[in-house]
């Protein structure tokens, strides 16, 4: 009768002295857990539309790593698609914002560039019926 006692009360200590390592640990688990799945239903499931002068350029998919120079009158551009994402890796222009900007991942997504007038947006493949919503 006495050693359940003693074996509850190590049981009672053990978790009281690594309550918080067990915490951190289910937190971490919950935090992956939902990383992957977010990265499951978000990640690389579109496409890249280049517009220049609001005019389209060309439509480029997310699954094919390349590299797209964007030439225009104003300037070039060097657009990178890779690893689910794309991005503006150079430009000649003379603030580099576009080049600062992000790599957009998902949906909506887009860099600009307002020198060279050229804007990179992420669609995805599922068209949507819905053009806007108001209130």
């Amino acid at each position: 009768m006495f050693e359940n006692v003693f074996d509850m009360n190590e049981r009672k200590s053990f978790l009281k002295k690594h309550i918080t390592g067990i915490t951190i640990g289910i937190v971490f688990g919950l935090a992956l857990v939902i990383y992957l799945l977010s990265m499951l239903f978000t990640g690389d499931t579109g496409y890249v539309i280049v517009l220049v002068d609001g005019q389209e350029q060309g439509i480029y998919s997310l699954h094919e790593d390349r590299e797209i120079r964007i030439e225009t009158d104003r300037g070039d551009n060097l657009l990178v698609i890779g690893s689910g994402q794309a991005y503006i890796k150079e430009a000649d222009c003379d603030n580099q914002v576009c080049v600062h900007t992000q790599p957009i991942k998902a949906t909506g997504g887009q860099i600009i560039c307002l020198p060279h007038r050229v804007v990179v947006r992420l669609k995805s493949k599922e068209k949507s019926e819905i053009d806007a919503v108001t209130n």
